[in-house]
């Protein structure tokens, strides 16, 4: 057992006397340097013919000079190299840009790294993939941090993940901020904080970091940056500098879809790799082995929902060796479980079994306990899906500094809005968390709250919802108009944005605003929601009551329509100036239909022609934060029932007053199929 002064991590004394010389040191790569201030851009290349000269122009559009791109064409069977080729001839009149174009069989990611930097020359060095993009400024803003900084071995910075769809659109997925982490080997083992194209290096820097190696053909980029980080020094820029595209053909991503034994091998074999150059470097090796062993845990998890028991097996067995006796046991029972569960599952009842059982406990237990039992109970009966707030609260704990909204401003905003009170306070501290933790990142989240319930503002509101502004949200307060405080605010204050509204109890999915966003992206003209109910008329014309209308529609069964009834639950993005301007009209809306904004924005909706639309693979059923409302064992809920009674006539008193329910009738006519008609 390590003690805790050899537990402690390096200092840069330390680091200075291993870079002198370190068990990788290679004098004979990368080379002298031969030009000065020369910037070499490394860029592998395996069957990327439609995307690298959009990588390629990226680099050119660069303002720093000079640069120097090698090429390495690793064996492509597609036509890359000759399209590498075309480009190079295209952009080598310029003494200060020159391109090189190796071209070789296959050998394998680092092995092409190693020969693309032994063929440089440049006294900077930037590895880059092949499919990805620089933003303007990255080379001169590093460089220039490097020159400022004569003690340091790279700068690296942010960046951020996009995906393009066909219709050419972008979707930025999300802004990982590697410069909020603390960098330090044992760092980067347990959460990977150092990304392959991040580091502008000094040439002379790499050889105390050695050559990729050139034996590991998954989890390279994962073990060189470990090497970097035990040996070397850098600085983070707070700035996204490059776009990294999101693809299916990455060699990680192929096997891991397979779920192959090949691919288990070959990570582990990369983990034990950095356990040995830990032991070379003399940096203690328990916290390492243990973030290697949590991050094979997390592996496993997943292969096992995939039923992938092959490779489950191996990533197992080594998680296993590195997580300690008490979580090797819980992983242990974990495993047998998981096993047990898929092979006998088809024949056992196991929610039969566990309702059984909670029930003869309930009845042997002290009367103060029976209610959360009994809560489980019907939890188990409805089948109902409920979070961990215990899980999520160390979750929070574990990602320290991050940031719920993106740096990339979009051209036209993307506001998540929400609004609470006092009583659910700590729900929406969960609900907005979710909201956070989106694979696409909005500009700005703004929480409405109420200068009526929340008189002295800041002093009102709950801590943990106030330490969520350090992470990006917006906390905002204003005269309270009831349900219509969510999105009513937010139009006014941001006019020409888009805007997602979202329920304060509600723990949305990690892609239910990218959902909602790609299919706005598809159809801008459109309102998008997650969760709609159709319009139902009887046989006479009149509208039937609102219990009979067509509920919780998937999105299979819709077309953009007026038909279609937003629940604001579910979420719901409204593009700019999409409703009617009696849509801030508080007197007659809060005369109208004082309880139910739903119906309000809907009518605004059709009077300002804009057709509702359900996107696509839908999040009808939501996930609830506090189950006890959700399942009518509170006063709250009770509350609901009573202004859930109220909605036909909210509905009728709107349409009467703007004279629609005629035009919804031909709409119902032209648009609903016969088996949903009275």
């Amino acid at each position: 057992m390590k003690t805790k002064t050899e537990r402690k991590r390096f200092s840069f004394h330390q680091m200075e006397t291993m870079i002198k010389s370190t068990p990788f040191t290679s004098h004979a790569w990368p080379g002298a340097t031969q030009t000065s201030g020369l910037v070499s851009v490394i860029i592998p290349v395996l069957n990327r013919s439609s995307l690298l000269p959009l990588t390629l122009d990226s680099i050119f559009a660069q303002p720093y000079r000079p640069v120097e791109v090698v090429i390495v064409d690793d064996g492509s069977t597609d036509a890359s190299p000759e399209i590498a080729e075309k480009w190079a001839a295209a952009h080598n009149g310029n003494a200060d840009f020159t391109i090189c174009v190796l071209r070789r069989q296959h050998q394998g990611a680092s092995s092409a790294r190693n020969a693309g930097a032994l063929q440089s020359q440049g006294e900077f060095i930037q590895f880059f993939d092949s499919d990805d993009l620089m933003r303007p400024e990255k080379i001169a803003k590093s460089v220039q941090a490097l020159q400022a900084q004569p003690d340091l071995d790279f700068i690296a910075s942010d960046f951020a993940r996009f995906r393009e769809r066909k219709n050419g659109t972008t979707v930025i997925k999300s802004d990982l901020q590697y410069s909020r982490l603390e960098h330090t080997p044992e760092k980067h083992a347990d959460q990977n904080c150092l990304d392959t194209e991040a580091p502008l290096f000094r040439r002379t820097s790499l050889a105390a970091v050695g050559q990729w190696a050139e034996d590991l053909s998954l989890g390279e980029d994962f073990e060189y940056m470990f090497r970097v980080l035990s040996v070397l020094r850098g600085h983070w820029l707070p700035e996204i500098l490059y776009d990294v595209r999101e693809t299916a053909y990455s060699v990680s991503s192929r096997e891991l879809q397979k779920g192959s034994k090949t691919w288990a091998d070959q990570y582990i074999q990369a983990y034990e790799r950095i356990e040995k150059n830990a032991q070379l470097l003399g940096i203690p090796q328990e916290p390492i082995s243990r973030a290697l062993g949590r991050r094979l845990q997390k592996n496993a998890l997943t292969l096992a929902k995939r039923k992938q028991w092959d490779s489950y097996d191996a990533i197992t067995t080594a998680a296993l060796h590195r997580i300690g006796s008490v979580q090797g046991c819980l992983l242990a029972f974990k495993k047998c479980w998981l096993r047990l569960r898929g092979k006998f599952r088809p024949f056992i009842d196991y929610k039969k079994i566990a309702i059984q059982v909670l029930k003869r406990i309930g009845k042997n237990v002290p009367k103060k306990y029976r209610p959360k039992i009994g809560l489980q109970i019907k939890l188990l009966e409805t089948g109902m899906p409920q979070i961990s707030k215990r899980k999520i609260r160390h979750q929070i704990h574990k990602l320290g500094n991050f940031s719920g909204i993106t740096d990339c401003r979009r051209e036209t905003p993307l506001v998540v809005s929400l609004t609470t009170f006092p009583a659910r306070m700590d729900d929406a501290y969960y609900a907005i968390f979710s909201l956070m933790r989106q694979s696409i990142k909005p500009d700005a989240i703004v929480l409405w709250l109420t200068d009526e319930e929340c008189p002295r503002h800041e002093q009102d509101v709950s801590a943990p919802l106030l330490s969520l502004r350090e992470h990006g949200l917006t906390i905002k307060f204003a005269k309270n108009l009831k349900p219509y405080n969510k999105l009513v605010y937010s139009l006014r204050e941001y006019p020409n944005a888009v805007v997602a509204t979202a329920d304060d109890d509600i723990y949305y999915s990690k892609d239910w605003l990218e959902k909602l966003y790609e299919s706005y992206l598809e159809t801008p003209v459109n309102i998008h929601c997650h969760r709609a109910h159709g319009v139902r008329f009887d046989s006479t014309g009149k509208i039937l009551p609102y219990a009979q209308w067509r509920l919780q529609m998937p999105w299979q069964e819709t077309i953009p329509s007026f038909l279609n009834f937003i629940t604001g639950v579910g979420g719901v993005l409204y593009p700019p100036h999409c409703l009617h301007e009696d849509a801030f009209n508080e007197e007659l809306f809060l005369r109208l239909s004082p309880t139910n904004d739903d119906i309000w924005f809907w009518v605004m909706a059709i009077l300002k022609g804009t057709k509702i639309e359900v996107v696509r693979n839908n999040e009808p059923h939501t996930v609830g934060i506090n189950p006890a409302r959700d399942l009518g064992r509170n006063q709250e809920t009770a509350l609901f029932k009573v202004n859930r009674h109220k909605n036909d006539e909210q509905v009728q008193a709107v349409l009467d007053h703007y004279g629609l329910t005629p035009i919804l009738w031909e709409t119902f006519q032209k648009e609903t199929p016969v088996q949903y008609r009275a």
